[in-house]
């Protein structure tokens, strides 16, 4: 299966994985029968935990049950298969495309001259009847039937939540399956992962896609066998824990020298913003569509821009732990804890020793 320029084959979920030496092997201890039992596999193949790494850094980023006789391929190149199993079944992973789109107008034609793909998020059903089906149906693909598959949206929602995440976001998940014959008679199942993440106003959204091809004869009982993989990966935490560490450190130190400078100079209200950092590009398309570190990084560096389209400020209220959108530009906000504000331009103003705005505790509100 082939997809045109915009949605080449990379390296995505679960497949630019190897084993990695002799810390870890591919296989790894079989389950239990009961997990087993769960599985139709054409030749009965004994289920196994099976490592999937980083191939940049050989980091172990989950184990995922899988027939012992399946292989996955170290380090496969362009149109070759991830992962092969016997009797020609072969699993592909392709990139899909990532969207942004704002509530506001004239943000959307920013973005589109900027080169920017602008779309209205649109729901995993629609991108494959819109996207996928016309453009498979030119290659000579049969389209068959299109399902939910709510189980994996429940999976990349869960994997999602471990995830240190800044500030507040909306976050959904679906994920459906396509069924496709091909024209060498295989029959072809086309996942497609859908996310959507929406904060103060910007959506962040798109899809990733795997593929498995099997013959007629052993394509239901591989469909099985593989959504059970899916639907049962375990992640390391420890990868987890190491990203969510640097995340909220980032945090702190950007939090830390943001107070340094309000001692040095009052009327000083920097923007503090924190760098995106990937854990992996593996563990990021390990999720298929999770890309919560590219939200975090689109919506921080576009409220700035936002902000000055609006002529407000973003302020933090440190007395209860809430942010407002303020209008104007003052040097400085003072705040209490039922939101009320004070703009002043005077740095020597101070509203607690004022006997007209004292009967309340007020707190510098902080620029982010």
């Amino acid at each position: 299966m082939k997809f045109p320029s915009t949605l080449l084959l990379t390296s995505t979920l679960f497949t630019c994985l190897a084993c990695t030496g002799q810390n870890y092997q591919e296989n790894s201890a079989p389950l239990s029968n009961a997990q087993s039992a769960h599985v139709a596999s054409s030749n009965a193949d004994q289920i196994v935990m099976k490592h999937l790494s980083d191939l940049n850094t050989g980091q172990v980023l989950a184990q995922m049950p899988l027939p012992a006789s399946w292989k996955i391929n170290s380090n496969p190149g362009q149109n070759m298969p991830e992962t092969t199993g016997p009797g020609g079944i072969e699993i592909r992973s392709f990139a899909g495309k990532t969207f942004t789109y704002s509530e506001d107008h004239y943000t959307n034609q920013m973005y589109q001259q900027s080169g920017q793909q602008v779309r209205q998020p649109a729901g995993v059903e629609t991108i494959v009847k819109q996207d996928l089906i016309t453009a498979l149906e030119q290659q000579g693909y049969r389209y068959e039937k299109m399902y939910a598959l709510p189980s994996l949206a429940r999976v990349d929602k869960a994997y999602s939540d471990q995830l240190y995440a800044y500030g507040q976001q909306q976050k959904s998940f679906q994920v459906a399956g396509a069924e496709f014959t091909g024209k060498d008679g295989k029959k072809n199942l086309l996942i497609v992962r859908y996310f959507e993440t929406y904060s103060m106003g910007l959506y962040l959204w798109g899809y990733n896609m795997q593929n498995l091809s099997a013959p007629v004869a052993v394509f239901e009982s591989a469909k099985q066998t593989y959504l059970y993989g899916l639907e049962n990966i375990q992640y390391n935490q420890a990868t987890i824990a190491s990203y969510n560490a640097k995340e909220s450190g980032k945090l702190s130190s950007d939090d830390a020298a943001f107070q340094n400078r309000m001692r040095q100079n009052q009327a000083n209200f920097e923007a503090t913003q924190r760098a995106h950092v990937n854990s992996t590009n593996a563990i990021n398309e390990a999720q298929m569509g999770v890309n919560r570190s590219q939200s975090e990084s689109f919506n921080r560096s576009n409220q700035q821009v936002i902000n000055g389209i609006r002529e407000e400020n973003t302020i933090y209220n440190a007395a209860n732990g809430e942010t407002y959108q303020i209008e104007g530009h003052s040097d400085t906000y003072w705040m209490n804890a039922n939101g009320d504000v004070i703009p002043s331009d005077n740095s020597l103003f101070d509203p607690n020793i004022d006997p007209n705005t004292n009967a309340t505790q007020w707190v510098k509100g902080q620029k982010k």
